[in-house]
């Protein structure tokens, strides 16, 4: 399994799952075609995130 720790770093799925400690704040976001989303910013002593559920890019 790959391993991201660098600033910048990003990953991409359908589902993802976090363990974190602290949670800060959540924003609600603009997305395409009027749809909202939220973003929020997790702290912890490591924070994790996991791709449970790879994204499909449908042909």
């Amino acid at each position: 399994m790959t391993v991201l720790s660098a600033p910048g770093d990003k990953i991409i799925g359908e589902r993802i799952i976090c363990q974190y400690r602290k949670e800060r704040n959540s924003i609600l976001i603009r997305l395409t075609g009027g749809h909202r989303g939220l973003r929020r910013v997790i702290k912890g002593l490591p924070a994790e995130a996991i791709v449970d559920k790879p994204w499909n890019i449908r042909k």
